[in-house]
């Protein structure tokens, strides 16, 4: 009797056992993947040189580094490596924009002409309505994308344009269409923009930048002009035929469209700043910029900048950039606290594609 009760003991222990193993194995099997394997899966196709990828999931940082920093070598980019952003840097001359605007210094109504020389430039009206900041920062200005006296395309196509150019270019053009009725692209009209912040602070749009932006953010790896020590950490750009390609610059007429060069690590304190993760003195002006202003062709509507879509649900504000060599992309949901930044070192990559999907992986993943 006693043998009988330590089999059946035994016995009922095994069976609990393989019930349990059987369990533990359905469970694993129904498992989404972890969001690094997510991530990777969406990442993988796309990556022709290097990559890198900074999450904001739940409020908390994670970081994917994919291939290398350049064709020549294998060290893969860290947080630390600097890329070129492209025309990331308009939600920059964006926030410099509301910036002013709440400190009551201009008007997003403003005239742009009338803080510009006029003795120097005449600005472009359509019938009698005229160019205003709001319609520079959101692509409603009737501006083309880039002005016709411009060299033809180079490796670095902004450097050599002056802002006489520009000025004799804006007094020769004529508008097809009122400023507000359409939304176009334009790299200049957001050029011009930055232009004319610097002119109003009495500098100019580098030294607002650094000021206004860069240092508050504590973003000490970020620049217009790459320093001698981002050159030691820079992943080099290259074109879609995946050769090494040079670094685009640009004067001041042109430098708040598209000149930035910055580091994941400085990236995620933009991006933390814009979802109102950290407390700084530009948050005000980070929430001007994510009000819808206008309907947008590749969204639901534009803010200050950034476009603004509805996706599975969510509100995403995002903008991408790309130059010779590089594609970059930043994008989040304020209200889940998702965000991600996404750098590739090769022009060849799809940001826009890459970028919602991962969001919508942070939207849908469960820890």
């Amino acid at each position: 009797m006693k043998n009988k009760s330590k089999f059946s003991i035994l016995f009922i222990f095994l069976f609990c056992s393989l019930v349990l193993f059987n369990n533990c194995d359905r469970k694993e099997e129904d498992t989404p993947l972890g969001l690094k394997e997510k991530i990777t899966d969406i990442m993988e196709p796309y990556i022709k040189i290097g990559a890198i990828v900074g999450v904001i999931y739940k409020g908390e940082r994670q970081v994917f580094s994919y291939g290398s920093k350049s064709s020549e070598e294998n060290d893969p980019p860290d947080m630390d490596t600097v890329f070129e952003i492209g025309s990331i840097t308009k939600a920059f001359t964006a926030t410099m924009l509301a910036d002013l605007c709440l400190k009551g210094i201009i008007d997003l109504d403003d005239v742009v002409g009338d803080f510009l020389p006029a003795d120097k430039v005449t600005m472009p009206n359509y019938n009698g309505v005229e160019i205003t900041f709001r319609h520079l920062a959101t692509h409603y200005s009737g501006l083309p994308r880039l002005p016709s006296n411009m060299e033809p395309y180079n490796e670095d196509p902004y450097a050599t344009y002056t802002k006489e150019e520009m000025y004799e270019f804006l007094s020769n053009f004529a508008l097809a269409r009122s400023p507000g009725a359409e939304w176009s692209y334009s790299n200049l009209g957001v050029g011009l923009l930055g232009h004319t912040l610097g002119i109003i602070d009495g500098t100019s749009y580098e030294a607002l930048l650094f000021r206004a932006i860069f240092n508050v953010l504590g973003m000490k790896n970020s620049s217009l002009f790459l320093t001698e020590k981002q050159k030691e950490n820079l992943a080099i750009g290259h074109n879609e035929e995946l050769n090494p390609t040079s670094n685009w610059n640009a004067n001041d007429c042109f430098q708040g469209a598209g000149s930035i060069k910055s580091s994941l690590r400085d990236m995620f304190k933009f991006l933390e700043a814009n979802m109102g993760l950290t407390d700084t003195s530009l948050n005000e002006a980070m929430e001007l910029t994510q009000q819808a202003q206008f309907p947008d062709p590749y969204g639901d509507s534009v803010g200050l900048v950034w476009v603004i879509e509805v996706i599975e649900g969510q509100r995403i504000v995002w903008h991408n950039g790309g130059t010779g060599g590089y594609k970059a992309y930043l994008g989040f949901d304020r209200e889940l606290g998702n965000g991600v930044i996404i750098f590739f070192n090769c022009k060849d990559a799809p940001t826009y594609e890459v970028g919602e999907k991962i969001l919508i992986v942070l939207k849908n993943h469960e820890q």
